[in-house]
């Protein structure tokens, strides 16, 4: 689009942005939303909407193409955080069904929306397993995110002490474990 200066638009679909190894990462998606040439993003419902809105996507710009429940016929939900929770702890093995990059992720879109807040997962820094490769990688290039080994049961529990808030988001892996 750039090269002829014709203006693009794109679809949020739910592979496209959620699907680890094949999605558009949350800044590019805020970056292509602030090109001179973007017009319009189109969604499926109200999640996609709310996570292109957390991308930095204008309201202005979305269109949604109704096939959900519709957001005004939702309870409210809370947007801001309970308090000014900066320092984030989250405990367990470096396997899919902890949820690890679900919470990488909701913390790169708490940072593109201006909070200053830090993750430290611990039990994701194990080398032996893929999710701790990932981790440790992610770690490498995020300035906010700390992956290590695994630590005794006391130090963890002190960490999260220490800590703001303890994340738990648990999934249901693709093979099915939860």
């Amino acid at each position: 689009a750039q090269a002829v200066g014709v203006p693009f638009g794109f679809t949020a679909h739910a592979y496209d942005i959620w699907k680890r190894h094949s999605r558009i990462e949350p800044e590019v998606i805020n970056q292509l939303s602030k090109h001179p040439l973007f017009v319009t993003c189109a969604v499926e419902g109200t999640r996609h909407l709310d996570y292109m809105q957390c991308c930095g996507v204008p309201d202005e710009k979305l269109v949604i193409t109704p096939n959900t429940v519709s957001k005004e016929s939702l309870p409210s939900r809370r947007t801001d955080p309970p308090r000014n929770a900066a320092n984030l702890v989250m405990v367990g093995r470096a396997v899919e069904k902890k949820g690890f990059m679900v919470a990488v992720d909701a913390v790169r879109l708490l940072r593109l929306n201006g909070h200053q807040v830090k993750l430290r997962v611990i039990g994701g820094g194990d080398p032996e397993r893929p999710m701790g490769q990932l981790l440790l990688e992610y770690a490498s290039v995020l300035p906010f995110l700390q992956a290590e080994p695994m630590l005794d049961h006391a130090a963890v529990l002190e960490i999260i002490k220490q800590s703001d808030a303890l994340l738990m988001p648990s999934i249901i892996a693709e093979d099915g474990d939860s």
